[in-house]
């Protein structure tokens, strides 16, 4: 039970360290000198100070490398203090919602499958095409699309994969709760990139970051976090697109695998009855049957979905309810 949290703690620890920096190591400081917030000490006058001479031995011992650091007199202006405001102002409102989509995700149940559920009206049919699908851990009825999850031993509807990092199956009902989190991820790993580049340059550049390691560091991470979950974000918006979840998509590799090795075709359930994804209903209403009909909600991690995640709206229901119709249709394939 502790080694399923294990990854939620170290999502939690990398935000707060990122927060952390981001406000009191960079923010705050820039607010109050400027983007140059360190300076190089100046040395008393007096030749005979102990200080000039510590400083002078530790000049020759290390060439090149500034020993002594003060904090910038030079005050920032107003306009730099307020652009700093305003991204300060945003990046806590994005770090605010990618938390409320992370503990979302995280929290809400997937899609379980009511009991002793009955799939009478479902489309998808078992291997032979005979009867309707049950599952044979669960013993329970299987709607459309649904998978069982191992590790979560339980039903899933609309199972799209289980995720350790969020110690939950992402199914029909917390699958836009999981976007979100991608996305807000990749949005503030960009943002932190493009206020801390500036800073970054400025001062490695002239050897002062050595007084803060922790934002060169936090810039670097973004890099790793920001366009790495741009890309899963990218590959998920794909798949909303399309209607599709992570499951079917290898299913379908699958059974093209398959059926290029045997040379022929299985009908297992509707997904296979017709080389094209049944359902897939347009880019537009694919979006909506996740993230809902109203704009303003799109990117807030409130509940939106369409429908029930047991019967689904398909583009050629009314032609593949029967065994003998799939047949057809394989046959046509």
């Amino acid at each position: 039970m502790v080694l399923k949290w294990l990854p939620v703690f170290f999502v939690l620890g990398v935000s707060a360290w990122a927060y952390y920096v981001y406000v009191f190591e960079l923010s705050i400081p820039c607010i109050r000198y400027g983007e140059i917030f360190w300076e190089e000490e100046k040395a008393p006058n007096s030749k005979n100070s102990s200080i000039s001479a510590e400083l002078s031995k530790r000049e020759a011992a290390n060439p090149g490398v500034i020993q002594n650091w003060q904090r910038s007199t030079t005050p920032p202006t107003m306009v730099y203090i307020t652009m700093r405001l305003i991204a300060l102002a945003a990046f806590n409102l994005l770090f605010l919602v990618y938390l409320w989509s992370y503990y979302k995700v995280v929290s809400s149940d997937p899609g379980s499958v009511p009991n002793n559920y009955d799939p009478q009206n479902c489309s998808e049919t078992k291997t032979d095409g005979e009867g309707t699908r049950q599952c044979a851990k669960c013993h329970n009825g299987k709607p459309d699309r649904t998978h069982h999850c191992s590790t979560c031993k339980k039903c899933i509807r609309k199972m799209d994969h289980h995720c350790p990092w969020v110690a939950n199956c992402v199914g029909f009902s917390n699958y836009k709760f999981f976007f979100l989190f991608l996305f807000y991820i990749m949005v503030l790993g960009l943002f932190i990139i493009a206020t801390s580049f500036y800073w970054c340059y400025k001062n490695v550049m002239q050897h002062i970051a050595g007084r803060s390691l922790q934002i060169p560091a936090l810039f670097i991470v973004m890099c790793v976090f920001g366009f790495g979950m741009g890309v899963f974000a990218g590959t998920h918006l794909r798949l909303i697109l399309l209607n599709q979840t992570t499951i079917e998509t290898f299913e379908k590799r699958r059974r093209r695998r398959t059926r290029r090795s045997n040379g022929e075709y299985e009908v297992e359930s509707i997904r296979e009855t017709k080389s094209h994804n049944v359902y897939d209903l347009g880019a537009y209403r694919n979006w909506t049957s996740v993230f809902g009909t109203n704009p303003a909600l799109w990117l807030l991690p409130v509940d939106t979905n369409q429908g029930d995640g047991i019967i689904f709206d398909t583009t050629t229901r009314d032609v593949h309810g029967t065994p003998q119709q799939q047949e057809r249709n394989r046959l046509l394939v």
